[in-house]
């Protein structure tokens, strides 16, 4: 069962926009802890089905295609809103941004000051940023990740619209990673399980004779 939850959540990522794969790696992350909690009452044949079912689960979309998929669906957004010269497609309901005269003097405002232009390359710009740093190793882009988002957070060259919508991609990294690493240590605990049987209760000397 606690492979079913993580499954699940697998599956969740494959449409790779950025709130479906986090949810899905919180899912996945349930199943995860559940599978821990179990691992060293597991027998031999019971390892083995359940490395089985482990290697069986989709290959995840790269943190970086999830970027740009982000990335594309906020830049059409701004268009779709541009098109409807007003901010109410933003968010529809009471709650919306503004509405009536008030929402098209915001709008108005905005593009004078920044230009539609400027609003959808500012933010692509900074995504793309991201996208850079998301091929990357992760400890290697840790510290550039800290950096860009300060500067975000700081307003330097962003616009108040970028500061906004752009997620907070450190946070989503690192959650991204730790599912991997969470997985790859199941899948290790298993192999594990199974090499002790085979070798009269004996550890390997290292993980690599796995």
């Amino acid at each position: 069962r606690a492979l079913d939850i993580a499954k699940w959540g697998t599956d969740m990522t494959h449409d790779p926009t950025l709130i479906e794969s986090m949810i899905g790696i919180l899912i996945q992350g349930i199943g995860y802890k559940k599978a821990m909690e179990h691992m060293d009452s597991l027998s031999p044949a019971e390892a083995k089905v359940a490395l089985e079912r482990l290697e069986s689960f989709p290959k995840p979309a790269a943190f970086a295609d999830i970027v740009r998929h982000e990335e594309m669906m906020v830049a059409n957004t701004y268009k779709d809103v541009f098109q409807m010269s007003n901010v109410r497609g933003f968010q529809e309901g009471p709650e919306a941004l503004t509405t009536g005269m008030a929402g098209q003097a915001v709008y108005n405002a905005m593009l004078l000051w920044y230009t539609k232009r400027g609003l959808i390359e500012n933010y692509t710009g900074v995504m793309d940023e991201y996208a850079r740093l998301a091929a990357m190793p992760y400890r290697e882009a840790s510290a550039p990740y800290e950096a860009l988002t300060k500067r975000i957070d700081s307003g330097q060259g962003m616009n108040f619209l970028t500061r906004i919508v752009v997620p907070n991609m450190v946070r989503a990294r690192w959650a991204y990673e730790a599912k991997a690493a969470t997985q790859e240590i199941i899948r290790a605990r298993l192999m594990l399980t199974l090499w002790k049987a085979e070798h009269g209760g004996k550890l390997p000397t290292s993980l690599s004779e796995l």
